[in-house]
């Protein structure tokens, strides 16, 4: 009994991403199609979080937060900064000063050792491998095209397949049952680019799978006027997002599975959650970049330990994915002074949220990458998209700064599209708001860091390129 008692109160922690992943194409968050319905039986098996903000609407620097507890303001990393600050405390390092065995399944390159996501993990198996499997005389003959071909190989459900055998793998043979584990899993499927799984993506398709293999997936030729793209396209796009995300729904039903086969699952706290969401022509936008709209900030987030957080439960409060580190301290009851980093008080818990709620959430975009725009499509003017932004949301407005002035507002509950820009219309709402913004930038200690950018091998690079970035 003893050992049980102390089992419970160190639980094993799995943090599940699933890359690119918007909360409104979830069938638990009200989708018209049936995308998830191995995540909808976590949900109604533990808490879903209705109103789940992303402090940064792309991987990198959302990842540092999701490690870190903190804002990209505060940890300084993006497109122009690219490590983790050496200084900063990450999850796994807690993790593992407190006796947890520590491993990353990571299928994005971004979170891998090159940018200091390795910090705290003792184990990182090369799910990244096949990667550099990519011939050299390919890469060199197209920077772009037959990368882009090679990384849609390699997502057709491989990635995925690899990184639950790999799991498997640990679980089966690495893994100490005498030691909680911590592990941190990135499923990549709903990336660009879009693959065919079967038989989701023919199902949501329907007689448009021959246009399906013709559509546009370069968010860049869209963006730059290159090709035109109409609603059906969109429709299309859609529906391949949405065949990514019953494949993986399918991968964490295995992971579940692997779980309960080892019986640990009811002494695991497994988290469901994302990096950020995915335009998909909202806004005139593609991927998820220039931009803090709710299609990128606001991701699902699921969390299933039914020692602490009661089996379907719907929090209507909102949170942020990086009060997740908070949530572990409180959960484990560690002191938050044992870290440098700042931490709010804000916690995953649903007696903390009760007792301490959020009064608004804060995402930030302070690091433009504009590379392939103006190396590929030169004859683009680029500024309309260089600059830095910041949202603030309350439970009804969105407030967006801009660096270059053009600011905007949004009712979300009339207007939860943010079609609507109420800038003009409610200036005393605009003043409420961003004096708010300001009391908030003013109350973190912002991260200042000169730009760096880690010596990349060649297949790292263009890894980056087959998913956009450079």
């Amino acid at each position: 009994m003893t050992d049980r008692i102390s089992r419970i109160q160190r639980p094993n922690i799995i943090l599940v991403e699933i890359d690119a992943t918007r909360h409104d194409h979830l069938s638990c968050y009200g989708y018209h199609r049936r995308t998830s319905p191995n995540i909808d039986r976590l949900a109604e098996e533990g808490v879903l979080y209705e109103q789940a903000i992303s402090p940064a609407p792309w991987t990198l620097p959302s990842n540092a937060s999701l490690f870190t507890g903190l804002y990209p303001s505060q940890h300084g990393t993006g497109i122009s900064h690219q490590q983790l600050a050496p200084h900063l405390t990450t999850i796994a390092e807690v993790l593992d000063r407190q006796g947890y065995q520590t491993v990353c399944f990571s299928s994005n390159v971004w979170v891998s050792p090159t940018f200091g996501f390795m910090r705290g993990f003792r184990q990182f198996p090369a799910i990244r491998e096949p990667w550099s499997k990519i011939p050299l005389t390919t890469r060199r003959r197209s920077p772009l095209g037959k990368v882009f071909a090679h990384l849609v190989g390699l997502k057709g459900g491989r990635l995925s397949r690899w990184t639950n055998q790999a799991i498997d793998r640990w679980l089966s043979s690495d893994n100490d049952p005498n030691a909680p584990f911590f592990m941190f899993v990135l499923y990549g499927d709903p990336h660009l680019p879009h693959v065919f799984h079967k038989p989701f993506t023919y199902d949501y398709l329907g007689d448009r799978v021959a246009q399906a293999r013709r559509v546009n997936q370069d968010p860049h030729r869209y963006m730059t006027g290159k090709v035109e793209m109409d609603a059906e396209d969109f429709e299309i796009l859609a529906a391949l997002y949405d065949g990514e995300l019953s494949y993986v729904d399918q991968k964490i039903s295995d992971l579940v599975d692997m779980l309960r086969r080892h019986g640990i699952l009811d002494d695991t706290l497994l988290v469901i959650t994302s990096d950020h969401g995915e335009n998909i022509g909202d806004h005139g936008l593609m991927a998820h970049q220039y931009c803090v709209y709710d299609s990128l900030i606001h991701v699902p987030l699921i969390i299933r330990y039914p020692e602490r957080f009661p089996a379907g439960q719907r929090i209507t409060a909102q949170v942020q994915t990086h009060d997740l580190f908070r949530t572990i301290f409180d959960l484990l009851d560690l002191d938050p002074g044992v870290v440098a980093n700042p931490l709010q008080d804000y916690s995953l818990l649903p007696e903390a949220i009760a007792a301490n709620p959020r009064p608004y959430t804060v995402a930030e975009y302070l690091d433009p990458n504009l590379r392939r725009i103006r190396r590929v499509f030169p004859d683009f003017d680029a500024s309309v998209f260089d600059r830095e932004l910041r949202g603030l949301r309350t439970d009804e407005y969105k407030f967006v700064w801009a660096s270059d002035g053009r600011y905007e507002l949004y009712n979300l509950r009339q207007d939860p599209q943010e079609l609507d820009n109420r800038i003009e219309a409610e200036p005393e709402v605009v003043e409420r708001l961003r004096a708010e913004l300001d009391n908030w930038l003013a109350s973190i200690n912002r991260l200042q860091m000169e730009a760096f950018e880690p010596e990349l091998e060649e297949a790292v690079i263009e890894r980056l390129k087959a998913l956009g970035y450079f």
